[in-house]
Formats: C-alpha cells, sequence, structure tokens
C-alpha cells in the first residue's frame, strides 16, 4: 500500500492531502488545489498521484538538461567562429 505522498507535480509543495466523494478517494494540494485521479481504493488514489509527480519531475529534468545542451552547443558555435577567425587571421 502507497502511503507516503509525493509533492505536488504541479507546484511542488509538499501540503497534500486525501480526499473523497461519494465512493472515490483523490489527492488534493492545499496549495494550487490540484487534485489526482479519482480511484476506489485509497492506496491506487496515493499510487496515481505520486506516478504524476515521478513523471512531471523527470519531464523537467529532460527540459532543463535540454536547455543545458542548447547552451553548450551555442557556446561550441561561438568558440568553433572564433578557432576560423583566428586561422583566417593567421593566414595573411
Amino acid at each position: 500500500m502507497a502511503s507516503h505522498i509525493e509533492a505536488c507535480p504541479f507546484c511542488g509543495t509538499e501540503h497534500n492531502h486525501i480526499s473523497h466523494n461519494m465512493m472515490t478517494f483523490f489527492v488534493v494540494c492545499q496549495r494550487c488545489s490540484s487534485s489526482g485521479p479519482r480511484r476506489r481504493k485509497v492506496d491506487i488514489a496515493i499510487q496515481d498521484w505520486n506516478q504524476l509527480s515521478t513523471s512531471q519531475q523527470q519531464s523537467k529534468h529532460i527540459t532543463n538538461k535540454t536547455q543545458h545542451i542548447k547552451v553548450l552547443l551555442s557556446q561550441l558555435n561561438q568558440l568553433e567562429r572564433e578557432v576560423k577567425n583566428v586561422l583566417a587571421n593567421s593566414k595573411r
């Protein structure tokens, strides 16, 4: 049974609680009011919320890595231009 509720995948807070409506349970973020999928069992509701959180964190990690790669490529292109300029000036 999943008992630990992960941080909100949308705002990052750990202030989340279990809520219920009729015969379904779901996790609700107390800061941004986001809610997880409604499930008939509490442990499945928590598990699915945690999966959302994990997926969101992985997505942010990939985005950060992609941005870092873009910066490195830009720096590499700048270095390549500088090397070409140096070589062109040395041939004169």
